[in-house]
Protein backbone atom coordinates (compact mmCIF):
# COMPACT_ATOMS: atom_id res chain seq x y z
CA UNK A 1 0.00 0.00 0.00
CA UNK A 2 1.69 3.15 -0.93
CA UNK A 3 0.77 6.35 1.09
CA UNK A 4 -0.32 9.56 0.27
CA UNK A 5 -1.17 12.78 1.82
CA UNK A 6 -4.09 14.74 0.55
CA UNK A 7 -3.48 18.59 1.92
CA UNK A 8 -6.78 20.59 2.21
CA UNK A 9 -5.97 24.17 1.79
CA UNK A 10 -8.81 27.27 2.21
CA UNK A 11 -9.76 30.13 3.91
CA UNK A 12 -11.83 29.56 7.26
CA UNK A 13 -15.70 28.50 6.10
CA UNK A 14 -13.94 26.60 3.06
CA UNK A 15 -14.98 23.20 3.88
CA UNK A 16 -11.91 21.53 5.23
CA UNK A 17 -12.95 20.47 8.29
CA UNK A 18 -16.36 19.22 7.29
CA UNK A 19 -14.44 16.98 4.47
CA UNK A 20 -12.19 15.99 6.67
CA UNK A 21 -14.10 14.80 9.45
CA UNK A 22 -16.31 12.85 6.70
CA UNK A 23 -13.44 11.07 4.92
CA UNK A 24 -12.31 10.06 8.25
CA UNK A 25 -15.58 8.46 8.73
CA UNK A 26 -14.88 6.52 5.73
CA UNK A 27 -11.97 4.82 7.49
CA UNK A 28 -9.47 7.82 6.34
CA UNK A 29 -6.65 9.01 8.24
CA UNK A 30 -6.95 12.72 9.17
CA UNK A 31 -3.47 14.16 10.79
CA UNK A 32 -3.88 15.86 13.49
CA UNK A 33 -1.10 18.80 13.73
CA UNK A 34 0.48 18.85 17.04
CA UNK A 35 0.25 22.14 18.74
CA UNK A 36 1.35 24.08 21.91
CA UNK A 37 -1.61 26.34 21.60
CA UNK A 38 -4.29 25.48 24.77
CA UNK A 39 -7.67 24.03 23.19
CA UNK A 40 -10.20 26.90 22.07
CA UNK A 41 -13.02 25.35 22.73
CA UNK A 42 -13.89 21.75 24.75
CA UNK A 43 -13.07 18.87 22.61
CA UNK A 44 -11.41 21.10 19.71
CA UNK A 45 -10.96 18.54 16.89
CA UNK A 46 -8.24 19.08 14.53
CA UNK A 47 -5.37 19.03 16.62
CA UNK A 48 -2.99 17.30 19.34
CA UNK A 49 -2.36 19.54 22.02
CA UNK A 50 0.93 19.42 24.03
CA UNK A 51 2.54 21.10 26.20
CA UNK A 52 6.09 22.37 26.08
CA UNK A 53 8.94 22.05 28.52
CA UNK A 54 9.59 25.47 30.14
CA UNK A 55 12.70 26.78 28.35
CA UNK A 56 12.32 23.90 25.78
CA UNK A 57 12.12 25.51 22.05
CA UNK A 58 10.30 22.97 19.35
CA UNK A 59 12.12 23.33 16.33
CA UNK A 60 11.78 21.64 12.44
CA UNK A 61 13.61 18.67 12.91
CA UNK A 62 14.27 15.27 10.31
CA UNK A 63 10.79 13.92 12.12
CA UNK A 64 8.63 16.48 11.18
CA UNK A 65 6.68 16.83 7.43
CA UNK A 66 5.53 20.59 8.32
CA UNK A 67 6.28 22.66 10.89
CA UNK A 68 5.26 26.54 11.49
CA UNK A 69 5.68 29.27 14.95
CA UNK A 70 3.15 31.19 15.12
CA UNK A 71 2.88 34.16 17.57
CA UNK A 72 4.14 31.98 21.00
CA UNK A 73 2.53 28.54 19.88
CA UNK A 74 4.25 25.88 17.11
CA UNK A 75 2.49 23.61 15.11
CA UNK A 76 3.55 20.41 13.64
CA UNK A 77 3.06 17.21 12.07
CA UNK A 78 5.35 13.70 12.14
CA UNK A 79 6.15 11.46 9.56
CA UNK A 80 4.89 8.96 11.72
CA UNK A 81 0.93 10.31 11.68
CA UNK A 82 0.79 9.45 7.68
CA UNK A 83 3.91 6.58 7.10
CA UNK A 84 1.78 2.64 6.73
CA UNK A 85 -1.53 4.31 6.36
CA UNK A 86 -2.76 4.78 3.00
CA UNK A 87 -4.60 7.74 2.08
CA UNK A 88 -4.35 10.37 5.23
CA UNK A 89 -5.67 13.88 5.02
CA UNK A 90 -4.09 17.00 6.51
CA UNK A 91 -5.53 20.40 6.71
CA UNK A 92 -2.82 22.73 6.59
CA UNK A 93 -2.19 26.00 5.65
CA UNK A 94 -0.30 27.30 1.83
CA UNK A 95 3.01 27.58 3.51
CA UNK A 96 2.81 24.35 5.08
CA UNK A 97 1.47 22.32 2.12
CA UNK A 98 4.93 23.53 0.38
CA UNK A 99 6.73 21.69 3.28
CA UNK A 100 5.12 18.52 2.99
CA UNK A 101 5.60 18.67 -0.54
CA UNK A 102 9.78 19.79 0.04
CA UNK A 103 9.91 16.81 3.44
CA UNK A 104 7.61 14.08 2.02
CA UNK A 105 9.19 11.87 -0.59
CA UNK A 106 7.79 8.23 0.39
CA UNK A 107 4.65 9.55 -0.44
CA UNK A 108 2.75 11.12 -3.01
CA UNK A 109 1.47 14.34 -1.73
CA UNK A 110 -1.79 15.77 -3.69
CA UNK A 111 -2.71 19.82 -2.43
CA UNK A 112 -6.57 20.32 -2.67
CA UNK A 113 -7.21 24.51 -2.64
CA UNK A 114 -11.20 24.80 -1.09
CA UNK A 115 -13.12 27.91 -1.89
CA UNK A 116 -16.09 29.53 -0.96
CA UNK A 117 -18.13 32.49 -1.76
CA UNK A 118 -17.27 35.36 1.36
CA UNK A 119 -20.72 35.08 2.46
CA UNK A 120 -21.25 31.72 2.76
CA UNK A 121 -17.83 31.20 4.65
CA UNK A 122 -18.76 33.95 7.12
CA UNK A 123 -22.49 32.34 7.51
CA UNK A 124 -20.47 28.76 8.47
CA UNK A 125 -17.83 30.44 10.44
CA UNK A 126 -21.05 32.63 12.39
CA UNK A 127 -22.92 29.05 13.25
CA UNK A 128 -19.89 27.39 14.15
Amino acid sequence: MKDRIICLVGASGSGKTTIAKELEKRGYNVIQSYTTRKPRYKNEWGHTFIKKAIGHEIKMNKTMIAFKKLYDYEYFATKEQYQGKGTSIYIVDPDGSDQVKHNVKDAEVITIFLNADENVRYHRMVKD
